[in-house]
């Protein structure tokens, strides 16, 4: 299990800095190659919330939580959203957590919820762009009616979102894409349109082993950073969770089933929101200039 916090400082388009933010982000760890129908939902929630137990207050300003860690039929009411606020409450700042919750006995939401100090839930994002053969089957209703299908691998349809990529928090708006999402520009740069100062990618990689898909998202988590000149932080369950500067470069890695403290690192950040439309959605011209670094020992 770790936490790992990201310093932050936005930057006017004429150098002055306008504000800072410190993010920690939590990887419970876990094993890989595990699939939601054969997990106990309970437990990974259990990991998380212990590694942030481990927070000292005072230390940060915004705790991010993975995609799918709080699995749940309804997170309102749920005794693990009264958990996650009193944690909220003892540090002092929200913590971002991902949620997946029952929406009908066939289909479930995936979503980011902010859970304020005072344990009210603040913003929500739903994912938009859901997974074909993932989080729902394409065309459901013609492949059931073909004897032998594998369809209970993928039981209920998630519900797709509607609005934009972005969650408002008490230290400003973030850019939000969770887990595949990263992988299309449009979600990033629609976040930083909406002021995004910063990019979010909670995800979940425990149904994968080794570090083919994982290496493939850190690499797209550097080009939606080129794109839109902001710092992308993603974290895992179980890795790779990393954060990635404007430029491309990634400043830290967290490789896979690791756990442990790790110490802050001082970064800056470039919060000057035109830069989607200046580069309107192409590449800089420069490499990106970053390597991707060892696993943090």
């Amino acid at each position: 299990m770790l936490a790992v916090v990201l310093v932050a400082v936005w930057f006017a388009p004429d150098g002055r800095p306008v504000g800072s933010v410190r993010i920690t982000f939590v990887q419970g760890g876990g094993e890989q190659g595990t699939r939601a129908a054969d997990s106990d939902p309970r437990l990974v929630f259990q990991r998380h919330l212990d590694t942030t137990k481990t927070l000292v207050p005072g230390r940060m300003d915004l705790v991010v939580w993975p995609e799918n860690v709080v699995d749940v039929s309804t997170f309102s009411t749920s005794p693990e959203r009264a958990q996650i606020a009193a944690e909220a409450a003892r540090l002092g700042v929200p913590i971002l957590v991902g949620v997946t919750e029952d929406a009908g006995p066939n289909h479930f939401r995936n979503a980011q919820v902010v859970v304020l100090p005072d344990g009210s839930l603040g913003d929500r994002y739903d994912k938009v762009r859901i997974v074909p053969f993932g989080e729902f089957l394409p065309l459901r209703s013609l492949i059931d009616l073909v004897p032998g299908q594998p369809t209970d691998l993928v039981p209920r349809d998630a519900i797709a979102g509607e609005g934009p990529a972005v969650l408002d928090t008490p230290k400003g708006p973030v850019a939000v894409a969770i887990s595949w999402e990263v992988f299309f520009g449009g979600r990033t740069r629609d976040g930083v349109k909406h002021g995004g100062l910063v990019i979010l990618n909670p995800t979940n990689g425990s149904s994968y082993r080794g570090t083919i898909l994982q290496t493939q998202q850190i690499a797209s988590s550097r080009l939606r950073a080129l794109e839109t000149g902001r710092w992308v932080v993603q974290v895992a369950p179980t890795g790779f969770s990393a954060f990635v500067t404007p430029d491309g470069t990634v400043a830290m890695l967290l490789g896979r089933l690791r756990s442990g403290p790790k110490p802050a690192s001082d970064l800056e950040q470039d919060g000057d929101r035109p830069v989607v439309d200046q580069f309107d959605g192409h590449l800089r011209p420069e490499p990106a200039g970053g390597h991707l670094g060892p696993e943090a020992p």
